[in-house]
């Protein structure tokens, strides 16, 4: 009796597994990709129209590689793989050549096997609806961003009325680059001008400062010289430090930056732990 159910088990199992089809697959990216959305548009305005720009663009780019399709009159990819075929000491230079009329990554389609009008039907209503999502994110400029305002009251308060006395440290977490960069390129000019105090960028791929040498270890040194013993750097200059300094997750492990005791998440990761990271080296 046991063995019986074991195996009607095992055959639900079997079952279960093949039931998940290429279908299913493509539903839950849609989910995914509807998440992502999102979580960019949660983090910045402008990260979620830079978004919504790379998506319009990746739908004009496949339009046109369908357009070009239906144009050749080729049957099959076959067809046109032949006469596109180089020579063999052209082989190298136009490897590409031979994926012309193939999409997708992990799983190739051939165009010749799918509809292709219905498609071309389908994409223009998408990019429509992200037009629109897009030109409605172009409009929101910095000087309309209500949550870049919050941002810059809750900044301000906290110079005029520090937790610590003469502690004006405050870093900011987000956990896209894009909207790291675009909020260092909006509170720069506000920062030196009317706070009169220096601000700093850092990310996984680039850095930015108002002050001292531009690169991660000096920025970080600068931001928290007590903590990272900057009076032992000779080569660094041991005057003026960085207040303000905007980063993403890049910096939430493997740093000593308790000279702050003020911590912005401009956005929620998704993540748990990457949140409890954030608040642990402070």
């Amino acid at each position: 009796m046991k063995e019986e159910k074991k195996e009607k088990y095992e055959v639900l199992a079997d079952t279960e597994v093949l039931a998940f089809k290429q279908s299913d697959r493509e539903h839950f990216l849609i989910g995914m990709m509807k998440v992502n959305f999102l979580k960019r548009l949660e983090s910045s305005i402008e990260s979620f129209e830079i978004s919504m720009n790379r998506t319009i663009q990746k739908i004009e780019k496949l339009e046109s590689r369908i357009n070009e399709f239906l144009k050749s009159n080729a049957k099959s990819q076959e067809e046109v793989l032949e006469t596109l075929e180089p020579d063999e000491d052209e082989l190298e230079e136009n490897t590409d050549d031979l994926e012309q009329w193939q999409v997708g990554k992990k799983l190739k389609f051939d165009l010749a096997d799918l509809r292709l009008e219905d498609w071309l039907n389908d994409l223009k209503k998408d990019k429509e609806a992200l037009n629109d999502l897009y030109n409605t994110a172009v409009a929101v400029t910095p000087e309309r961003d209500a949550k870049l305002k919050d941002l810059q009251k809750l900044i301000e308060q906290k110079i005029n009325q520090p937790l610590n006395s003469n502690n004006r440290k405050v870093i900011v977490f987000t956990a896209f680059a894009d909207t790291a960069q675009y909020l260092y390129d909006c509170l720069k000019d506000w920062v030196k001008k009317d706070l009169w105090l220096h601000i700093a960028l850092v990310t996984g791929s680039s850095t930015q400062t108002t002050l001292g040498k531009n690169d991660f270890s000096n920025i970080l040194s600068n931001f928290s010289p007590i903590s990272k013993c900057r009076e032992l750097m000779k080569s660094m200059p041991q005057e003026g430090e960085i207040d303000i300094l905007i980063a993403t997750d890049c910096i939430s492990e493997g740093q000593n930056l308790q000279d702050c005791d003020f911590l912005v998440n401009y956005d929620i990761h998704w993540n748990p732990v990457r949140i409890i990271q954030r608040f642990w080296p402070y």
